[in-house]
């Protein structure tokens, strides 16, 4: 294979990972800033995280397909060896754009389990309402009507 495309692929998976790693910046930012501002709107609003995911899933996509690629050309020690200075400068950016990245998702990650587990505990104390609830609406309204005559 000619490293011109190679360096290509280096390119176009740090310029992919890059745009990923804006898009997480960007929501990370959102969900903090609205949170500061009024935490009263869900910020579990599954259509926020739906947008966020569907966003970012093709280029995410793209970008782990190309790290594929790359991490098999990489376990060839003849291509090691090639790897030119651009090519090297390439994969330190691509680096540590992947690590911000990871920090991001388990920032979220984070957030999403603290958070879903107040909402399950929410639920499950709704759950365990519900029994004395439906108890309460399984008995009758009015007394019956030999105790109103009785009362009279």
């Amino acid at each position: 294979m000619s490293p011109s495309p190679k360096k290509s692929l280096w390119s176009e998976t740090l310029v992919a990972c890059q745009k990923c790693l804006a898009i997480d910046r960007r929501f990370v930012q959102e969900l903090d800033q609205r949170l500061q501002k009024d935490p009263a709107p869900d910020p579990l609003d599954p259509a926020l995280w739906e947008n966020f995911i569907a966003v970012r899933r093709d280029i995410f996509d793209y970008t782990a397909l190309n790290l594929r690629v790359l991490a098999k050309d990489q376990k060839d020690p003849e291509r090691l060896d090639a790897l030119s200075l651009e090519e090297s400068q390439i994969k330190e950016e691509l680096l540590t754009s992947l690590t911000e990245m990871a920090a991001l998702e388990e920032k979220l990650t984070s957030y999403l389990a603290d958070n879903l587990t107040l909402l399950k505990e929410t639920i499950d104390d709704l759950a365990k309402g519900q029994t004395l609830f439906s108890g309460y609406a399984s008995l009758e309204t009015q007394p019956n009507p030999t105790r109103l005559d009785s009362l009279a």
